[in-house]
């Protein structure tokens, strides 16, 4: 089982889409421990990950 966006358009004629009633939500966390050095790039990820959803 594998959610649907995570699937080609070009799936095997063996392969079959069927949609879960209730619907599925997903929901995505990321965090990140307080008080710890991070390094450049951590941050650096961390920062546009802030950027990209306060749009």
């Amino acid at each position: 089982m594998l959610m649907e966006q995570s699937i080609s358009e070009n799936l095997d004629s063996k392969v079959v889409k069927v949609p879960i009633v209730p619907k599925v939500t997903q929901h995505l966390a990321v965090v990140r421990r307080k008080n710890v050095e991070h390094t450049s790039e951590q941050e650096e990820l961390w920062q546009a990950l802030k950027e990209s959803f306060e749009k």
